[in-house]
């Protein structure tokens, strides 16, 4: 009778050996995707637009000395992301 630790690490080494075999079938569109997804909801990612999006939010609102080149309500920044997503073609 095997003990219930080699029972579940068979079942473990049976899932891995599914796994892989998954993942080495994948199409090319299926691991670019992966790898896209991977980038988007990486904390780096989110870190430098939220940077990016304070930033220039700070940038047209203070007086600082630069100029505002998108002053408030932004219409630079709402035309963007007005246009970013609607010209993206679909990635099914």
């Amino acid at each position: 009778m095997s003990s219930p630790s080699s029972h579940l690490r068979d079942h473990i080494e049976i899932i891995a050996k599914h796994e892989e075999e998954f993942l080495a079938q994948r199409t090319a569109s299926e691991r670019v995707g992966d790898r896209l997804g991977a980038l988007v909801g990486s904390l780096p990612f989110i870190l430098v637009h939220l940077a990016w999006f304070v930033g220039w939010i700070l940038v047209n609102t203070l007086r600082w000395g630069l100029p505002h080149f998108d002053p408030v309500p932004f219409p630079c920044w709402t035309r963007w992301w007005r246009w970013k997503p609607s010209s993206w073609p679909a990635l099914s």
